[in-house]
């Protein structure tokens, strides 16, 4: 397998034809929000971002408690040493693979982990609930030509009713 890896900030992270930060004019002494992220080719047309953060380095701390952090280590979920602002906050991981469909199109797929704190209607106490969530995005320097009605179709068994 020919593979690239790196993580951000090193030299010579990617062997793509990606527009580089010092071709746009982006500062260095700016911190990247992708600072320690690990990027790999899995193959030439499919690269793969690994990030983690935290729910306080996101300013969500307010859904970060001793009990998410517990749950997220339970999880598998760590801080990795390239969070430096908040090493004792709340694991969030992003695994993101992004495609070339065309000339000027991205697709990216990915999964997002990590666990938030929420309020216990029953007991009021408090409650960890995992988040674990795939999704799916287009990048696009295009627009997309939207319909101006949108048919939202639900699926009953074998059939589809428009509602």
């Amino acid at each position: 397998m020919n593979s690239s890896y790196g993580t951000i900030g090193d030299e010579n992270v990617m062997e793509d034809d990606w527009i580089d930060q010092e071709d746009i004019g982006v500062d260095d002494d700016m911190d990247s929000p992708w600072e320690g992220a690990i990027l790999y080719q899995r193959n030439p047309s499919i690269t793969h971002v690994e990030y983690c953060t935290t729910l306080e380095r996101l300013g969500l701390g307010h859904l970060s408690t001793e009990v998410s952090k517990s749950r997220a280590s339970l999880m598998g979920l760590r801080v990795t040493n390239s969070v430096k602002d908040f090493p004792n906050g709340t694991p969030v991981l992003v695994s993101i693979d992004v495609t070339r469909k065309k000339k000027h199109n991205l697709k990216l797929d990915g999964i997002i982990r990590t666990v938030i704190t929420l309020g216990c209607n029953r007991c009021a106490g408090l409650a960890a609930d995992c988040v674990f969530s795939n999704f799916s995005l287009v990048l696009s320097e295009e627009p997309i030509e939207e319909p101006d009605f949108i048919n939202m179709g639900v699926i009953y068994g074998q059939t589809i009713m428009d509602r």
